[in-house]
């Protein structure tokens, strides 16, 4: 319709109408150009929010399984310090060798930190959340992936130490204990599940000779300095989150 009313403006020779027909026609495609635009910036800001809300959260289960592992390892410390002093002493300290041997599901189990950075790289690979980034974020966020993928492959490393089986060697093992249908019951019953669910573990000689074996020993002071590894360094990681969380949700409302 608007094509043959410029045509039949063209052929009166009306250049005044046909002036503001080309004005009408480009002012037209300009507003639906803008119309366009706004709705893909609409578009692209409400999913760079559920990208952020997605990057806030994983930074909180950062925290939260971190707390979670320290947790369990802060119940099982004293138990096992205990034994440390027993065999420390050899027997000094009154311990005996069936309180060393009551910690074995302890020493022979672990818990793992486990980190995630996938949302923030996520964020930081999206190149339409440019315009809504200023400089001081992306690099806070890039700062922060690499800083959460260093420490949990530090913390990583710590718990690789606790995996190590010598120290069954020492030990002597006992009568089946039950099927695995038993074990699956005693964990849900709340036992620590370990190779003590299998067949009961016992020393191979007393006490007196315990207390001087080295891989013994070094099954129980390196599980010792792992724990206090994952706890310690576990609550600057901790505090470090804390502080870029607190910073991510001020620099979304600004």
């Amino acid at each position: 319709m608007l094509l043959r009313r410029v045509l039949l403006h063209v052929r009166q020779q009306n250049w005044f109408a046909v002036l503001l027909d080309f004005v009408i026609v480009v002012v037209g495609v300009f507003i639906g150009v803008q119309v366009a635009n706004w709705n893909e910036t609409q578009k692209q800001r409400t999913l760079y929010h559920d990208a952020y809300q997605r990057v806030h959260q994983e930074v909180s289960n950062n925290i939260k399984s971190i707390r979670a592992v320290q947790n369990y390892y802060r119940k099982r410390l004293p138990a096992v310090q205990r034994v440390i002093e027993t065999l420390r002493t050899c027997g000094a300290d009154g311990g005996s060798i069936e309180n060393i041997e009551a910690t074995f599901p302890v020493v022979m189990n672990y818990s793992q930190i486990l980190l995630s950075v996938r949302d923030i790289e996520l964020m930081l690979s999206n190149n339409s959340f440019l315009a809504f980034q200023h400089t001081e974020l992306r690099t806070r966020l890039s700062e922060l992936a690499n800083y959460t993928r260093f420490y949990e492959l530090e913390l990583a490393s710590k718990t690789a130490e606790m995996k190590d089986t010598g120290f069954l060697n020492q030990l002597a093992s006992g009568p089946l204990l039950g099927s695995p249908e038993d074990n699956i019951e005693s964990i849900n019953n709340g036992a620590v599940g370990s190779q003590e669910l299998i067949r009961k573990h016992r020393f191979k000689a007393p006490l007196n000779e315990v207390c001087k074996d080295e891989v013994i020993l070094r099954k129980y002071f390196g599980w010792e300095e792992a724990v206090y590894f994952q706890v310690v360094v576990g609550q600057m990681v901790v505090e470090h989150l804390e502080k870029e969380l607190t910073y991510l949700k001020a620099a979304y409302s600004t």
